[in-house]
């Protein structure tokens, strides 16, 4: 009887029921966009930013067409989240070769993120939202 008890007490605590799991949540919002082309969202932790190899916790393309620009904006949402401190990105490949394309001075296409627009290379801390609830008014500028 007590093996099976300790068996029982072991698998609850394995699976999370006896101190309860994490809260999961949602992100979700606007991106502003002006120009034709699929608009590519990825959502980020800190080390995910800094390693441009990593996979983002989230991603989507949204897809858009010569009669969207008429409505200039496009909704999206990321769901299950953990809390944490995330950074959204998107930009808009108008050239359609699936990538953001550089220049000398920086992006070619419209670009922004979930914090403000930076004048330099941008940085974690500066663009960072905490995640502790759901967020279902972010909004994004594509520019």
């Amino acid at each position: 009887m007590k093996k099976t008890m300790g068996w029982v007490l072991m698998m609850l605590i394995g699976n999370g029921l006896l101190y309860g799991q994490d809260s999961l949540y949602t992100v979700s919002g606007k991106i502003f966009f002006e120009k034709e082309g699929n608009i590519y969202v990825s959502m980020t932790t800190e080390s995910q930013f800094m390693n441009k190899d990593a996979s983002p916790t989230r991603r989507c393309v949204l897809s858009t067409s010569a009669d969207s620009t008429d409505t200039e904006w496009v909704t999206f949402e990321f769901d299950s989240l953990v809390a944490g401190e995330y950074v959204i990105s998107a930009f808009q490949d108008v050239n359609g070769n699936g990538k953001l394309d550089m220049g000398w001075k920086g992006p070619k296409e419209p670009y922004g993120f979930s914090g403000p627009r930076p004048r330099f290379m941008p940085k974690f801390n500066d663009l960072k939202f905490e995640v502790g609830q759901s967020v279902c008014d972010m909004m994004i500028n594509l520019e």
